[in-house]
């Protein structure tokens, strides 16, 4: 039981699956990606399957060796995910996939947080940091928070000398 309820506080998803593609278990996370790639919250998504038969493919060959096979999904929502998937035994007998669904965009967003609080960045270099570590240009960061591209510059400018000074400070 604490298992299912540390999986089903992991921020990433979490899938196991059968070897035919039956989902066996889906932590909330997973479920909710599941839904935004097919509109379903129990149907595994074929980009997801795809690196499962890839994996299922390659352990036909090599039996004996323990493959973990990744691969970088864009969602139309412009969700970046990484899609990790590794064979497990759920049962006796019984090959079952373990897929880790990670939202990389998420992830940029709370590197950014804690980046801006290491750097002590104000609230709006902050917004900047964060569009800006989801790779938008500066002119998408210019248009998404209606400034000019030369204050999307200058808040990267100052952005960057702040990461130097925290870099001197920090013991090697």
């Amino acid at each position: 039981m604490l298992l299912y309820g540390v999986l089903e506080e992991m921020i990433d998803g979490i899938l196991v699956i059968t070897a035919q593609g039956q989902i066996k278990y889906a932590n909330q996370s997973a479920q909710d990606i599941c839904q935004l790639l097919t509109a379903s919250r129990s149907n595994l998504p074929s980009q997801i399957w795809k690196v499962c038969v890839a994996l299922l493919e390659t352990q036909q060959f090599l039996p004996e060796q323990m493959f973990i096979l990744e691969d970088e999904i864009r969602a139309e929502q412009a969700h970046n995910l990484r899609v990790r998937v590794r064979r497990i035994e759920c049962e006796v007998n019984e090959v079952c996939l373990l897929v880790t669904i990670e939202n990389r965009d998420r992830n940029n967003q709370s590197v950014a947080l804690a980046e801006a609080r290491r750097y002590g960045l104000t609230s709006r270099e902050t917004e900047v940091w964060m569009l800006r570590r989801s790779n938008l240009s500066y002119k998408a960061i210019a248009a998404k928070l209606h400034i000019a591209i030369d204050t999307v510059k200058k808040h990267i400018k100052n952005i960057h000398a702040k990461q130097q000074v925290a870099m001197w400070r920090e013991p090697q």
